[in-house]
Protein backbone atom coordinates (compact mmCIF):
# COMPACT_ATOMS: atom_id res chain seq x y z
CA UNK A 1 0.00 0.00 0.00
CA UNK A 2 1.36 3.43 -0.96
CA UNK A 3 1.10 6.50 1.22
CA UNK A 4 -1.80 8.86 0.46
CA UNK A 5 0.72 11.70 0.09
CA UNK A 6 3.06 12.61 -2.74
CA UNK A 7 6.00 14.90 -2.15
CA UNK A 8 9.25 16.03 -3.70
CA UNK A 9 12.58 16.84 -2.07
CA UNK A 10 14.66 19.40 -3.96
CA UNK A 11 18.21 18.60 -2.87
CA UNK A 12 21.23 20.83 -2.22
CA UNK A 13 22.20 20.58 -5.91
CA UNK A 14 18.73 21.64 -7.10
CA UNK A 15 17.72 18.14 -8.25
CA UNK A 16 14.24 16.82 -7.47
CA UNK A 17 13.76 13.46 -5.75
CA UNK A 18 10.11 12.54 -6.32
CA UNK A 19 8.86 10.03 -3.78
CA UNK A 20 6.42 7.28 -4.79
CA UNK A 21 6.22 8.47 -8.39
CA UNK A 22 7.94 5.67 -10.29
CA UNK A 23 11.49 6.74 -9.41
CA UNK A 24 14.10 5.05 -7.25
CA UNK A 25 12.93 6.49 -3.91
CA UNK A 26 9.77 5.48 -2.10
CA UNK A 27 8.41 6.50 1.28
CA UNK A 28 7.80 3.82 3.87
CA UNK A 29 6.46 6.55 6.15
CA UNK A 30 6.72 10.30 6.55
CA UNK A 31 5.86 12.44 9.56
CA UNK A 32 5.22 16.05 8.71
CA UNK A 33 3.78 16.70 12.13
CA UNK A 34 2.62 20.23 12.82
CA UNK A 35 3.84 23.26 14.73
CA UNK A 36 5.62 22.40 17.97
CA UNK A 37 5.80 24.98 20.70
CA UNK A 38 6.42 25.71 24.35
CA UNK A 39 4.38 27.84 26.73
CA UNK A 40 6.07 30.67 28.59
CA UNK A 41 4.09 30.63 31.82
CA UNK A 42 4.22 32.56 35.08
CA UNK A 43 3.23 31.00 38.39
CA UNK A 44 3.52 31.85 42.02
CA UNK A 45 2.62 30.93 45.55
CA UNK A 46 -1.09 30.29 46.05
CA UNK A 47 -1.76 30.77 42.35
CA UNK A 48 -4.32 28.36 40.99
CA UNK A 49 -2.70 27.31 37.74
CA UNK A 50 -0.48 29.55 35.64
CA UNK A 51 -0.61 32.79 33.68
CA UNK A 52 0.50 32.35 30.08
CA UNK A 53 2.64 35.22 28.85
CA UNK A 54 3.62 33.95 25.42
CA UNK A 55 4.25 30.97 23.15
CA UNK A 56 7.62 29.97 21.71
CA UNK A 57 7.27 28.25 18.34
CA UNK A 58 9.96 25.73 17.45
CA UNK A 59 11.55 24.81 14.10
CA UNK A 60 9.64 22.40 11.89
CA UNK A 61 10.69 18.74 11.81
CA UNK A 62 10.13 16.09 9.14
CA UNK A 63 11.09 12.45 9.64
CA UNK A 64 10.81 9.73 7.03
CA UNK A 65 11.62 6.15 6.21
CA UNK A 66 12.92 5.99 2.62
CA UNK A 67 13.35 2.89 0.47
CA UNK A 68 15.91 3.21 -2.33
CA UNK A 69 15.51 0.90 -5.33
CA UNK A 70 18.72 0.13 -7.19
CA UNK A 71 17.45 -2.46 -9.60
CA UNK A 72 19.57 -5.63 -9.62
CA UNK A 73 22.28 -4.22 -7.45
CA UNK A 74 25.97 -3.90 -8.27
CA UNK A 75 28.13 -0.77 -8.48
CA UNK A 76 25.43 1.38 -10.07
CA UNK A 77 23.01 0.62 -7.25
CA UNK A 78 25.69 1.35 -4.66
CA UNK A 79 26.46 4.67 -6.36
CA UNK A 80 22.74 5.56 -6.39
CA UNK A 81 22.66 5.23 -2.61
CA UNK A 82 25.81 7.34 -2.36
CA UNK A 83 24.22 10.05 -4.56
CA UNK A 84 21.07 10.04 -2.46
CA UNK A 85 23.09 10.50 0.71
CA UNK A 86 25.25 13.23 -0.80
CA UNK A 87 22.18 15.01 -2.20
CA UNK A 88 21.02 15.75 1.34
CA UNK A 89 24.11 17.82 2.07
CA UNK A 90 25.71 18.33 5.46
CA UNK A 91 23.27 20.41 7.45
CA UNK A 92 23.17 23.47 5.24
CA UNK A 93 23.19 24.84 1.71
CA UNK A 94 25.64 23.64 -0.94
CA UNK A 95 27.45 26.97 -0.70
CA UNK A 96 27.29 29.79 1.82
CA UNK A 97 24.31 32.00 1.10
CA UNK A 98 22.79 29.48 -1.30
CA UNK A 99 19.36 27.85 -1.06
CA UNK A 100 18.53 25.09 1.38
CA UNK A 101 16.65 22.00 0.30
CA UNK A 102 12.89 22.19 -0.16
CA UNK A 103 10.25 19.63 0.77
CA UNK A 104 7.03 20.15 -1.21
CA UNK A 105 3.72 18.35 -0.72
CA UNK A 106 2.24 18.10 -4.20
CA UNK A 107 -1.38 17.84 -3.04
CA UNK A 108 -1.27 21.41 -1.72
CA UNK A 109 1.95 22.89 -3.19
CA UNK A 110 2.94 23.82 0.38
CA UNK A 111 6.63 23.61 1.18
CA UNK A 112 9.30 24.11 3.80
CA UNK A 113 12.93 25.01 3.27
CA UNK A 114 14.80 22.25 5.09
CA UNK A 115 18.27 21.18 6.14
CA UNK A 116 19.51 17.69 6.97
CA UNK A 117 19.54 16.89 10.68
CA UNK A 118 20.91 13.43 10.07
CA UNK A 119 20.43 9.85 8.98
CA UNK A 120 19.43 7.54 11.82
CA UNK A 121 21.16 4.49 10.33
CA UNK A 122 24.44 3.63 8.65
CA UNK A 123 24.25 3.50 4.82
CA UNK A 124 23.40 0.00 3.58
CA UNK A 125 26.01 -0.13 0.83
CA UNK A 126 26.55 -3.89 1.12
CA UNK A 127 22.85 -4.65 0.85
CA UNK A 128 22.42 -2.16 -1.99
CA UNK A 129 25.31 -3.73 -3.93
CA UNK A 130 24.08 -7.26 -3.29
CA UNK A 131 20.33 -7.02 -3.90
CA UNK A 132 19.64 -3.46 -5.09
CA UNK A 133 17.62 -2.46 -2.04
CA UNK A 134 18.41 -0.13 0.84
CA UNK A 135 16.51 1.64 3.59
CA UNK A 136 17.21 5.00 5.24
CA UNK A 137 15.62 6.77 8.15
CA UNK A 138 16.23 10.48 7.89
CA UNK A 139 15.31 13.72 9.65
CA UNK A 140 15.13 17.18 8.08
CA UNK A 141 14.57 20.48 9.87
CA UNK A 142 12.95 23.69 8.76
CA UNK A 143 14.31 26.77 10.53
CA UNK A 144 10.78 28.16 10.23
CA UNK A 145 7.78 26.70 12.02
CA UNK A 146 5.28 27.30 9.24
CA UNK A 147 4.64 25.82 5.81
CA UNK A 148 4.38 28.14 2.82
CA UNK A 149 3.04 28.31 -0.69
CA UNK A 150 4.38 30.76 -3.25
CA UNK A 151 3.25 34.24 -2.18
CA UNK A 152 0.26 35.89 -3.84
CA UNK A 153 1.16 38.89 -6.00
CA UNK A 154 -1.37 41.66 -6.69
CA UNK A 155 -0.41 44.39 -9.21
CA UNK A 156 -2.54 47.55 -9.32
CA UNK A 157 -2.51 50.49 -11.70
CA UNK A 158 -3.44 53.97 -10.48
CA UNK A 159 -6.92 53.53 -11.97
CA UNK A 160 -7.43 50.50 -9.69
CA UNK A 161 -6.21 52.11 -6.46
CA UNK A 162 -9.66 53.07 -5.14
CA UNK A 163 -11.01 49.51 -5.37
CA UNK A 164 -7.81 47.54 -4.75
CA UNK A 165 -8.18 44.38 -2.67
CA UNK A 166 -5.74 41.61 -1.73
CA UNK A 167 -6.23 38.08 -0.36
CA UNK A 168 -4.65 35.89 2.29
CA UNK A 169 -5.60 32.19 2.30
CA UNK A 170 -3.02 31.31 4.96
CA UNK A 171 -3.55 30.37 8.60
CA UNK A 172 -1.54 33.34 9.88
CA UNK A 173 -1.68 37.10 9.52
CA UNK A 174 1.28 38.19 7.39
CA UNK A 175 3.38 41.28 6.73
CA UNK A 176 3.12 42.33 3.10
CA UNK A 177 5.72 43.62 0.66
CA UNK A 178 5.14 46.74 -1.47
CA UNK A 179 6.69 48.03 -4.66
CA UNK A 180 5.46 51.52 -5.50
CA UNK A 181 6.38 52.92 -8.92
CA UNK A 182 6.08 56.62 -9.83
CA UNK A 183 5.01 59.10 -10.77
CA UNK A 184 2.94 59.85 -7.69
CA UNK A 185 2.82 62.89 -5.38
CA UNK A 186 2.37 62.58 -1.61
CA UNK A 187 1.58 58.85 -1.68
CA UNK A 188 0.15 57.06 1.33
CA UNK A 189 -0.41 53.30 1.43
CA UNK A 190 -1.55 50.67 3.91
CA UNK A 191 -4.06 47.94 4.64
CA UNK A 192 -7.72 48.54 5.53
CA UNK A 193 -7.56 52.22 6.43
CA UNK A 194 -3.95 52.52 7.56
CA UNK A 195 -2.15 55.21 5.56
CA UNK A 196 1.61 55.61 5.93
CA UNK A 197 3.11 58.62 4.10
CA UNK A 198 5.95 58.13 1.60
CA UNK A 199 7.99 60.61 -0.44
CA UNK A 200 6.78 61.70 -3.86
CA UNK A 201 8.14 59.75 -6.82
CA UNK A 202 8.78 60.95 -10.36
CA UNK A 203 8.47 58.75 -13.45
CA UNK A 204 11.05 55.96 -13.33
CA UNK A 205 11.48 56.17 -9.56
CA UNK A 206 10.26 53.41 -7.25
CA UNK A 207 10.41 52.18 -3.68
CA UNK A 208 10.78 48.53 -2.65
CA UNK A 209 9.32 48.11 0.85
CA UNK A 210 9.46 45.19 3.30
CA UNK A 211 7.00 45.94 6.13
CA UNK A 212 7.92 43.04 8.43
CA UNK A 213 9.61 44.72 11.43
CA UNK A 214 12.03 41.79 11.75
CA UNK A 215 13.30 42.46 8.21
CA UNK A 216 12.38 46.13 7.85
CA UNK A 217 13.83 47.61 4.67
CA UNK A 218 13.12 50.24 2.01
CA UNK A 219 15.26 50.57 -1.12
CA UNK A 220 14.87 52.89 -4.09
CA UNK A 221 15.57 52.41 -7.80
CA UNK A 222 19.25 53.28 -7.25
CA UNK A 223 19.63 50.57 -4.61
CA UNK A 224 19.96 53.14 -1.83
CA UNK A 225 18.70 52.35 1.67
CA UNK A 226 15.68 54.56 2.40
CA UNK A 227 14.51 52.75 5.55
CA UNK A 228 14.50 56.03 7.49
CA UNK A 229 11.39 57.10 5.58
CA UNK A 230 8.20 57.86 7.53
CA UNK A 231 6.42 55.67 10.06
CA UNK A 232 6.31 51.91 10.06
CA UNK A 233 3.25 49.86 9.20
CA UNK A 234 1.24 48.14 11.91
CA UNK A 235 -1.40 46.31 9.88
CA UNK A 236 -0.90 42.80 8.55
CA UNK A 237 -2.93 40.96 5.92
CA UNK A 238 -5.42 39.06 8.12
CA UNK A 239 -5.46 35.27 7.86
CA UNK A 240 -8.06 33.36 5.85
CA UNK A 241 -9.59 36.49 4.32
CA UNK A 242 -10.70 36.64 0.69
CA UNK A 243 -11.09 40.41 0.28
CA UNK A 244 -8.76 42.74 2.17
CA UNK A 245 -9.18 46.38 1.15
CA UNK A 246 -6.06 48.37 0.37
CA UNK A 247 -5.73 52.05 1.25
CA UNK A 248 -3.86 54.01 -1.44
CA UNK A 249 -3.87 57.77 -1.95
CA UNK A 250 -1.78 60.23 -3.96
CA UNK A 251 -1.99 62.68 -6.83
CA UNK A 252 -0.16 63.26 -10.09
CA UNK A 253 -0.43 59.63 -11.20
CA UNK A 254 -0.25 58.39 -14.79
CA UNK A 255 -0.66 55.05 -16.54
CA UNK A 256 2.91 54.25 -15.45
CA UNK A 257 2.04 54.50 -11.74
CA UNK A 258 1.81 51.05 -10.15
CA UNK A 259 1.63 49.39 -6.77
CA UNK A 260 2.51 45.70 -6.43
CA UNK A 261 1.51 44.01 -3.17
CA UNK A 262 3.05 40.63 -2.33
CA UNK A 263 1.30 38.61 0.38
CA UNK A 264 3.16 35.65 1.97
CA UNK A 265 1.00 32.56 2.56
CA UNK A 266 1.79 30.78 5.85
CA UNK A 267 0.14 27.58 7.07
CA UNK A 268 0.19 25.53 10.26
CA UNK A 269 0.61 22.24 8.38
CA UNK A 270 1.23 20.91 4.86
CA UNK A 271 -2.40 19.76 4.45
Amino acid sequence: MTLPLTCVLTDVFGKDWAFNQGGPVRLHYINFGGPTFEFDDLDGVNQAGVTNSSIKYKPGSITAGVRIDGGRGGPRARDLLARWRKANGAGGARRAGGPLMRMTLLETDRFQEVRLVGFKNAPEYVKMHAVGRAYDEVEWRSDETWWRTDPYVFPFTAAQFASAKIRNDGDLDTWVHYKLEGPITNPKIGIDGELIPLPSLTAGQWLDIETNPDYWAIYDQAGLDRSWIGDRWHGKAPADTEEIPMSITGTGTTSATKLTVTVPQLYWSPL
